[in-house]
């Protein structure tokens, strides 16, 4: 009995090491992070440029259009004060990623009483890689933008997707600037 098992105990001594490499190989490999470039254009709607040079900032450049904007509700009493028109409020963002050319991301969000009520991101990439980020960045981003405050929201890497997050974050930036009362 006592060499029955030592012999287990050697034999899963030798396989453990096996399986545990097997299940670290068999694991879905992430893609690479992307990379930016240098420069951010932001171009608004009413045709004012503003441009700054970073090292590690993607280049942008969006579009912004509002729509069906709303006047604040108020109230016979009390009139609550908000730093944003409701409305929803439409961004193309382009940005740079390495080795591909300029791609482009849609971004609309509805805000209501300067909380976001809703928000669409459209995947108007061009090549096969960064269509897969925006698929990855569609797919998650959701969750950690409806329901937050515009003023002080700013995502993080979504679904392995930064550049595709930067460009989201950039879009904010100029819905911000739009929206601004």
């Amino acid at each position: 009995m006592q060499r029955t098992v030592q012999r287990v105990s050697i034999l899963v001594a030798a396989l453990l090491p096996v399986v545990v490499l097997g299940f670290y190989v068999l694991q879905p490999k992430t893609p690479p992070p992307e990379t930016a470039a240098s420069v951010v254009a932001v171009t608004q709607s009413s045709s004012t440029t503003k441009t700054a040079t970073s090292a590690t900032t993607p280049t942008t450049t969006q579009q912004t259009t509002k729509t069906t904007p709303s006047s604040a509700s108020t109230s016979a009493t009390t009139t609550p004060s908000y730093a944003y028109k409701d409305g929803t409020y439409s961004v193309t963002a382009t940005y740079r990623v390495p080795e591909a050319s300029a791609q482009k991301l849609g971004v609309s969000l509805t805000i209501v009483n300067d909380v976001i009520t809703g928000a669409a991101a459209t995947n108007m990439a061009t090549d096969q890689t960064s269509s897969m980020y925006q698929n990855a960045f569609v797919s998650g981003y959701k969750t950690s933008v409806v329901g937050k405050s515009i003023a002080s929201l700013q995502l993080g890497k979504v679904s392995g997707s930064s550049l595709t997050t930067a460009a989201f974050n950039d879009a904010l930036t100029a819905i911000r600037k739009e929206a601004a009362i």
